[in-house]
C-alpha cells in the first residue's frame, strides 16, 4: 500500500469550486500538495525568469501553460532528485503537466496525471503530444477520453476512474414547500447557454408555475436578466449552494460536451432527478433510473422532459431516490482506493 507521505500532488485549486467540491478533494485522503517554489521572490526562483520564458508559452505547446505551471514542475523535479519511490500526481494534466515526464522512473519515482477535458477541447489547448507518452499512468474521468490516450500509452496505463463527490456533505433534505416547483441549473464550463435560454423562453411563454434557479459566474449574470421565472445567483457560500440543491425539485443540465460534472454529481447526491444532454461521458455517471436524456441543442425536448417530470410526482420521487443511491458509488471513499490501486501498480 502506498503511504500518504509518498504521494505529492501538483495542482492549482479552481477559484469557482466550493470547499466541498472539486477534484482536489482527494488530496488529504491520498497525500499532500507539493511545496512549490515561490517564483514571485527573485531569490527563490532557482531558474531565472528569462530562462523560464523559454519553456512557457508557444514552446510548451499548451495554451494555458504559464510560469506558474513551469515553476510547479521545476519544484517537483528538484524534489524527485532526492526522493525515492514517490508518486507525483498532476490533478489537472490538461493544463499543468508538460515536462516532468522526462524524469519518470528517476529513483523509482513515477509521474501520473489526471485529465478532465473532452478530447476536442483538450486538443484546442494542447498542440503537442509527446509528453503524454512519458507518463507512468493517465487517469481519465470520462470513458470518452480513453481512445485518445491509448494512442500514446499502452492501454494498461490508461485508467478510467470516476470523479468523486462528498456524499456526506451533499445529501438530501426533506423538501421545503416553496409554492412553485424549483428547477436548478449550476455551472459554467461547457454549458449550453443557448439551449438554456430557449428552455426558459418556453416556460415564460406558457406562464409557468416554476422557479428556475441559475448559479453562474458574475460575467453570465446579466444574460438572464428580464426573465420573470428566473433567479440568478453568483458567488454562493457552500451552505447556500447546498440549500439550493436540497430545496430544488430537479436539475437541468444542457451541455455542449462533458466528461465528469461536479454539479451533476452534487445534484445526484442531494437526491435530484437530472434532465441532461445525452453526450460525452454523461452516461458514465447517470442512467435512466435517475436521469432523462435529451439530444444536444434541443430545447423543446428538454422543456418537454422537464414538464413531464414535474407533472409526475411518483416518478420524480423514485428518480430522486435512485439519484441518491447511485451517487454513493462515486463517494470519495469509493474512488480514492481505485487511485491507490493505480499507484501500487506503477511503484515496484
Amino acid at each position: 500500500m502506498i503511504e500518504k507521505t509518498h504521494v505529492n500532488f501538483i495542482y492549482n485549486r479552481w477559484e469557482h469550486h466550493a470547499e466541498h467540491s472539486g477534484y482536489d478533494m482527494l488530496v488529504p485522503q491520498l497525500g499532500s500538495g507539493l511545496a512549490l517554489i515561490d517564483y514571485h521572490d527573485i531569490k527563490k526562483r532557482v531558474i531565472p525568469w528569462r530562462v523560464a520564458n523559454y519553456f512557457v508559452g508557444k514552446r510548451s505547446g499548451i495554451y494555458h501553460y504559464s510560469h506558474h505551471q513551469f515553476y510547479a514542475e521545476l519544484s517537483a523535479a528538484i524534489n524527485m532528485i532526492s526522493a525515492r519511490q514517490k508518486i507525483y500526481h498532476f490533478l489537472y494534466g490538461d493544463f499543468d503537466y508538460r515536462y516532468l515526464g522526462l524524469l519518470d522512473g528517476l529513483n523509482g519515482n513515477r509521474v501520473v496525471a489526471s485529465f478532465h477535458l473532452p478530447i476536442w477541447r483538450l486538443t484546442e489547448f494542447v498542440n503537442i503530444s509527446q509528453h503524454f507518452s512519458r507518463l507512468a499512468a493517465a487517469i481519465v474521468v470520462g470513458k470518452n477520453q480513453i481512445p485518445f490516450f491509448e494512442k500514446y500509452l499502452n492501454s494498461s496505463k490508461v485508467h478510467w476512474i470516476p470523479h468523486g463527490v462528498d456524499t456526506c456533505y451533499f445529501s438530501p433534505l426533506e423538501k421545503i414547500k416553496i409554492g412553485r416547483r424549483r428547477i436548478l441549473f449550476v455551472g459554467q464550463h461547457l454549458r449550453d447557454f443557448d439551449t438554456l435560454k430557449k428552455v426558459i423562453i418556453y416556460f415564460e411563454r406558457n406562464k409557468p408555475t416554476v422557479e428556475i434557479v441559475i448559479v453562474v459566474s458574475d460575467e453570465m449574470k446579466a444574460e438572464f436578466s428580464g426573465f420573470d421565472s428566473v433567479k440568478v445567483y453568483t458567488r454562493l457560500t457552500d451552505d447556500e449552494l447546498l440549500a439550493l440543491y436540497q430545496t430544488s425539485d430537479l436539475m437541468m443540465l444542457p451541455v455542449l460536451d462533458a466528461t465528469a460534472m461536479n454539479a451533476m454529481l452534487e445534484g445526484m447526491a442531494c437526491g435530484l432527478p437530472i434532465v441532461v444532454t445525452d453526450i460525452g461521458g454523461v452516461r458514465d455517471y447517470v442512467n435512466e433510473s435517475c436521469a432523462v436524456f435529451v439530444p444536444k441543442g434541443d430545447p423543446k425536448a428538454m422543456y418537454t422532459a422537464i414538464c413531464e417530470l414535474l407533472s409526475d410526482h411518483a416518478r420524480r420521487k423514485k428518480m430522486a431516490e435512485n439519484s441518491r443511491f447511485n451517487s454513493v458509488q462515486f463517494d470519495w471513499a469509493v474512488v480514492t482506493p481505485l487511485i491507490r490501486e493505480v499507484y501500487a501498480q506503477i511503484i515496484k
